[in-house]
């Protein structure tokens, strides 16, 4: 039951852009560290979400239906709705740039930091820049924590840089101010994904090394947390989809019977080699499990040799499997694959389908983009802001 007392200023949209589905999670801040989740919704695309098939008009209708079927759910129609957004598509892409300034007066300010980042801005060829992180710091030669305070000559920075195509994001942009809706600032789901696992998993089953794989139907994304903090990020515009498409094109059945193959039979680790029969058509287990390993392996092996994926002892892996795209049997084979461990979050998140946009929110309150006006004392959220681990200077 949604409150009635809801403070109109204060609701902010997270909004996921999935590969099937656009989610939307509507939070009330109550104050600078906590929010409520008020109620989230999912809307099928109703079309194609690729670069080559974009409908800027058709997409703006459905962002606009999206959100006037959440007003009618809460009674609630502000103004200017205000989101924090994670954009569609495997259109990011990232780098990591090594920049270095000579320090005034030897003493490293906050500036130098500023100095260094727009330098790497200027470098990267990552299109629109989202985010640039800090991953490492130099100090006159010498690894430091951080270096603000410090005295030395020359500080050199390593900078995780992640953009996203301009021509979507400035489509994406204008279409959000033809609505009246205000962004906030557009993120890539690893962020998003950081600041929800550290804010839900309790302290002693948080992991230091994660390998998150996300598996959509038409996209997706690997990325390797370290430390609480994005090391690497790489994404492809491949998912389930294609997986359905090969059944199909070495079966030379139809689409449907492909995707039901696919969903109920086909397996990583199952080398039985039964025959199975389904709306009229026979297909050998081991021919189904072959074509479905073979399209998958390549996938993976894409994100395997993308440099700092697995520069990690096996041991100390936990391995984080999102999406409803994965093949059965995903778990061990990942785990032999990778040399890590599963770690599932059930225990500690109620519904996965809207974790990036309900870390979208959190992300806010971390990034201070949204400060709640607070007219009285206020009820505990249900979320409780967590120090910042990392740092996103964008």
């Amino acid at each position: 039951m949604i409150r009635k007392n809801i403070q109109e200023e204060n609701i902010v949209y997270g909004v996921d852009f999935g590969s099937s589905a656009l989610k939307i999670s509507v939070c009330e801040l109550l104050d600078i560290h906590e929010f409520e989740v008020l109620t989230s919704m999912k809307f099928k695309y109703i079309g194609p979400m690729n670069k080559k098939l974009f409908d800027r008009e058709r997409i703006k209708q459905f962002i606009e239906r999206a959100f006037s079927r959440i007003d009618r759910e809460l009674s609630v129609s502000t103004q200017q709705k205000k989101t924090i957004v994670t954009l569609p598509m495997a259109e990011y892409k990232t780098d990591i740039i090594t920049v270095q300034t000579v320090v005034k007066n030897n003493l490293v300010k906050f500036e130098n930091k500023i100095e260094l980042i727009n330098k790497a801005k200027e470098i990267s060829s990552c299109g629109a820049i989202l985010h640039t992180i800090p991953l490492k710091y130099t100090l006159d030669g010498e690894s430091v924590p951080d270096p603000i305070g410090l005295q030395g000559e020359i500080l050199q920075m390593d900078i995780f840089v992640i953009g996203y195509d301009e021509f979507l994001l400035e489509h994406f942009k204008s279409i959000f101010e033809e609505l009246s809706i205000k962004v906030g600032k557009f993120v890539a789901p690893p962020l998003s994904f950081i600041n929800y696992y550290l804010n839900f998993v309790p302290a002693q089953n948080k992991a230091q090394n994660i390998l998150v794989i996300d598996f959509g139907s038409d996209v997706s994304y690997c990325y390797r947390i370290g430390n609480s903090q994005l090391a690497t990020f790489h994404c492809l515009n491949l998912g389930s989809e294609i997986i359905t498409n090969d059944i199909k094109n070495v079966l030379k059945i139809s689409y449907d019977i492909a995707k039901k193959l696919k969903e109920n039979h086909a397996s990583l680790i199952n080398k039985d080699d039964e025959e199975i029969s389904i709306d009229g058509v026979n297909v050998q287990l081991s021919l189904l499990n072959e074509i479905v390993e073979a399209r998958y392996d390549e996938i993976l092996e894409t994100y395997d040799n993308v440099p700092s994926m697995h520069n990690v002892d096996g041991d100390d892996i936990k391995i984080i499997v999102l999406g409803k795209g994965h093949p059965k049997g995903v778990d061990m084979y990942l785990e032999n694959r990778w040399k890590g461990k599963i770690q599932s979050l059930a225990p500690y998140i109620a519904d996965t389908n809207y974790m990036i946009a309900v870390g979208n929110i959190q992300y806010a309150l971390n990034n201070e983009i949204y400060i709640p006006q607070i007219k009285e004392k206020q009820t505990t959220g249900i979320i409780t802001r967590l120090i910042h681990i990392f740092e996103d200077l964008f």
